[in-house]
């Protein structure tokens, strides 16, 4: 803990780090260290970190728990080689990542081998869907620990990128069309022209035109290269900034990093510098989603029970809608138009999850499926279907909205089934037909488990241990 009234070191660290806003969990204390000389190199500190080993009594998520009201900690990263208990750690990285940014970069998963003394869950979900879920959470995932100190660089200098486009700032053409390149690449807007200047800009040139280029953009991308007449000077500042938008700088052409303006992160390569901006504008643009998405209302139903095992049939799906958990669904032979496919899933590690995709087998096979966290709410559904890829192959265009917003509320009230029906494990709904508001189905399949409730997953517990002699 770097805070001055406090200055503790009870690490394997030979000296105290920087002080600085970052809140770093690692769970090995090699790749601990490392991690902290290599954001020192960067120029940037902690706040607090912590090396939990294979956590005996102390997880990640007790610390995001630390975290969310901690006011000298503005940035989380966490270097996690398992995931302990992923429904809580799920609920507190939406919380926090609400405020501050979470970063983490994953050594384990359901298809890699854990550290020795790692006794963990597994999910059964597909790689892709486990990205969905973490990525609905608010977090930022990363590959290497290069792209967590990267992502940690911007967040802990800059703001979350804004709803405008990115802009390019550059002295040279050929370095603009690398970056405009790079940012349609990772998924950015690369549509708006790049401001080009002469390679003898000055300081105060360079500050002016990003400042200009600020005032209606989501962030400003400087690429600058000295020329053989020149210094570098232009980009070691003050620059002089007063803008509400990241401001990255990409100075290459140097064997080691060149300095740049304070405040500003500096990075030789375009590409690393537009991956990282792009988790970030992900973040932002979650962020807005989640001002715009409605509470789900507690449930006023009576649970509805049904009988343990595997059931089927229109039967089951009659029992369901008279229930009234979905006032729009009703049983009928396969229709015309669209098929849906929606399926309430008991992960063992993520717990309660809904999936929507198109029923058909060649998306089935392409894994164009969208996951959520159960439950969701309408909002949150339309997401859902938005991501598909079948929105712009398959489905009619132009959409009737009254249809998928029809197949949104029938994916919202099924993520909320396991809440109204004890013991609900699984249910798959096949051949969902949507039309003029209604939604209809021929095949429902359900699993329930012989007891009241789903079961949570392990906790800690302290428990008695004997001690010889007493």
């Amino acid at each position: 803990n770097t805070d001055p009234a406090i200055r503790l070191n009870a690490s394997l660290l030979p000296v105290l780090p920087r002080a600085g806003r970052i809140g770093l969990f690692c769970q090995s204390g090699a790749i601990g260290r490392t991690l902290m000389d290599r954001l020192a190199v960067r120029g940037l500190g902690v706040s607090t970190f912590m090396s939990a080993g294979n956590r005996a009594d102390v997880s990640g998520n007790d610390l995001l728990q630390f975290w969310a009201d901690d006011p000298g900690t503005d940035v989380v990263l966490l270097y996690l080689e398992s995931i302990g208990n992923a429904r809580k750690f799920a609920r507190l990285v939406h919380a926090v990542a609400r405020v501050k940014p979470v970063a983490m970069v994953r050594a384990g998963g359901a298809e890699h081998r854990h550290p020795l003394g790692h006794a963990v869950g597994r999910t059964q979900l597909p790689a892709r869907a486990a990205e969905q879920v973490l990525a609905d959470c608010g977090l930022v995932v990363v590959d290497r620990v290069a792209d967590l100190l990267d992502v940690a660089a911007i967040a802990a200098q800059q703001p979350l990128p804004g709803t405008g486009p990115p802009v390019v700032v550059a002295n040279s053409d050929a370095l603009a069309t690398m970056a405009r390149n790079a940012l349609a690449a990772a998924g950015l807007d690369a549509t708006r022209p790049p401001v080009l200047l002469p390679r003898s800009a000055t300081a105060d040139e360079l500050t002016a035109a990003v400042d200009a280029a600020a005032r209606d953009a989501g962030l400003v991308l400087v690429v600058h290269v000295p020329g053989a007449d020149t210094t570098a000077s232009a980009t070691e500042g003050p620059w002089r900034l007063d803008q509400d938008v990241p401001v990255v700088a990409v100075l290459p052409g140097s064997p080691g990093p060149r300095p740049g303006p304070p405040g500003v992160p500096v990075f030789q390569d375009i590409e690393d510098a537009v991956l990282s901006l792009a988790h970030l504008s992900r973040l932002a643009q979650w962020r807005r989603g989640q001002a715009d998405r409605v509470a789900l209302p507690p449930t006023a139903l009576a649970p509805v029970h049904l009988a343990a095992g595997r059931q089927s049939g229109a039967a089951l799906a009659d029992q369901l809608a008279d229930a009234g958990l979905t006032p729009r669904l009703r049983v009928t032979a396969a229709a015309g138009g669209l098929a849906w496919r929606v399926r309430l899933t008991t992960d063992p590690l993520y717990g309660p999850v809904v999936c929507v995709g198109v029923d058909d087998p060649v998306a089935e096979v392409l894994g164009d499926r969208s996951w959520r966290l159960a439950p969701v709410s309408a909002a949150g559904a339309l997401e859902m279907i938005a991501g598909l890829g079948a929105r712009s192959t398959v489905l009619p265009d132009p959409v009737d909205a009254e249809d998928v917003a029809t197949a949104a509320d029938l994916v919202a009230a099924v993520s909320r089934w396991y809440l109204d029906v004890p013991g609900l494990a699984g249910l798959d709904l096949r051949d969902v037909r949507v039309d003029r508001g209604e939604a209809t189905v021929s095949d429902v399949v359900a699993e329930v488990l012989d007891h009241a409730a789903v079961a949570e997953p392990d906790v800690r517990r302290l428990r008695e241990v004997p001690v010889a002699g007493r």
